[in-house]
């Protein structure tokens, strides 16, 4: 058997390797999903691939490339401790198999026999006689595209909101729109103040249940329409179509109002949580570009925190230049 682990830690990748070359198992090693798609056009063939979940460069993406291409071989998708759920929606997407990483290496061991198992249904699958399959079982067909794998790439794990991979595509759209129907576009940062202390006095669970509580509460301050990314750790973004500057300050200050108010952790007690927001708005072409407009939200933002956390900047008397220094988290 012949596999190709697509891996960028190369200590696990040695480990991998090495467990799977003593069950006589070839591996061959991609540290990155372009070096994978160069193995499977020009090293192949392969039986399965083996794919890491928390690579930088996405192992679902470069399973839904893959498709695309039409490669069929079945994948085994290792993540590591706490992202069981979004593997086993991985799975019901077409994934054949997965493992959780564990830190004492117990995984290594069932790898191989996972490897075959999901080897051996790949090729009775594509065996049985053409017409309508038999029984509950249905061959996923791996040419083309699948909408649950694209949700998985472009929604944050945790938060279930978009991730900031989605951002710049759907920012340049709704760009390109805005400027061409000539409404308005609103951008909005978020920021928890002192996220950094919640983690280091209570725990990083507990800074997950703050991240999930703040999704939450923006899904409740926003319209439906508008469009909710995990920027990065505890930074939001949000996009407001057809929301002009006043509009969208009032959803941003009905979002602090409520954060005031309503506790984002109800299980970790009292604990206090507020945010800082920084707003640009599109209107009568006043950015030229959409990369222009983020980061005069940033800028806001980094204003907010400046003046004193808690509050909503509008871009228009931002400092633009404030020193991201100055607004330490």
């Amino acid at each position: 058997m012949r596999v190709l682990l697509v891996e960028h830690n190369p200590d696990c990748a040695a480990l991998t390797t090495g467990a799977l070359q003593r069950e006589d198992i070839d591996c061959e090693v991609a540290p990155d999903e372009a070096a994978g798609a160069e193995c499977l056009a020009l090293r192949g063939p392969f039986d399965a691939l083996l794919l890491d979940y928390s690579m930088p460069t996405a192992a679902l993406q470069f399973l839904l490339e893959a498709r695309r291409t039409g490669c069929q071989l079945p994948a085994i998708l290792l993540c590591p401790p706490g992202n069981a759920q979004v593997a086993s929606a991985a799975v019901r997407a077409g994934v054949a198999d997965y493992l959780v990483k564990s830190p004492d290496l117990t995984h290594l061991e069932l790898l191989p026999g996972a490897l075959r198992r999901v080897v051996r249904a790949g090729v009775a699958q594509t065996r049985k006689p053409p017409g309508k399959p038999t029984g509950d079982t249905q061959p996923v067909d791996l040419s083309q595209p699948c909408e649950d794998v694209q949700r998985l790439i472009l929604v944050d794990p945790l938060t279930g909101l978009y991730n900031r991979r989605f951002l710049p595509d759907a920012l340049s759209r709704e760009f390109a729109a805005s400027l061409r129907y000539r409404h308005p576009l609103s951008c909005a940062m978020v920021d928890i103040d002192h996220f950094k202390e919640v983690n280091d006095a209570h725990g990083h669970m507990a800074g997950d249940e703050v991240l999930q509580g703040i999704a939450g509460l923006i899904r409740a301050c926003f319209r439906e329409p508008d469009l909710a990314f995990r920027y990065g750790g505890d930074e939001f973004t949000i996009l407001l179509p057809h929301t002009g500057e006043d509009a969208a300050l009032n959803a941003c200050e009905r979002f602090l109002e409520e954060l005031r108010a309503i506790p984002v952790a109800p299980a970790r007690g009292d604990l206090a949580i507020r945010a800082s927001v920084g707003l640009a708005c599109l209107q009568n072409d006043n950015f030229s570009s959409h990369e222009e407009l983020i980061a005069a939200a940033d800028a806001a933002l980094y204003q907010a925190k400046h003046n004193g956390r808690d509050q909503v900047v509008v871009a228009d008397v931002a400092q633009r230049e404030t020193d991201p220094a100055q607004a330490a988290a």
